[in-house]
């Protein structure tokens, strides 16, 4: 995807409607958003959010498998 930056702005212009779509496809929406946040704020949260989701994922997956070995005995 090609973007042109134009001197002095760091954001990029999508030039076509084919590289809006891709964008698009690859990006994720976020509401209600401050944007006086930095970079690294956003990034801090992000993770934080990505490590708390894996979290419950992991204790979700051992208490089944517990479950599991509980039902066999």
């Amino acid at each position: 995807m090609k973007k042109s930056t134009t001197p002095g702005n760091a954001a990029s212009v999508i030039t076509s409607l084919e590289e809006k779509m891709e964008a698009d496809a690859s990006s994720i929406y976020v509401g209600n958003v401050d944007y006086v946040q930095q970079q690294k704020s956003w990034k801090l949260t992000f993770v934080a959010v990505v490590q708390s989701t894996v979290l419950l994922i992991c204790q979700s997956v051992t208490n089944s498998i517990a479950l599991a070995k509980n039902l066999k005995m």
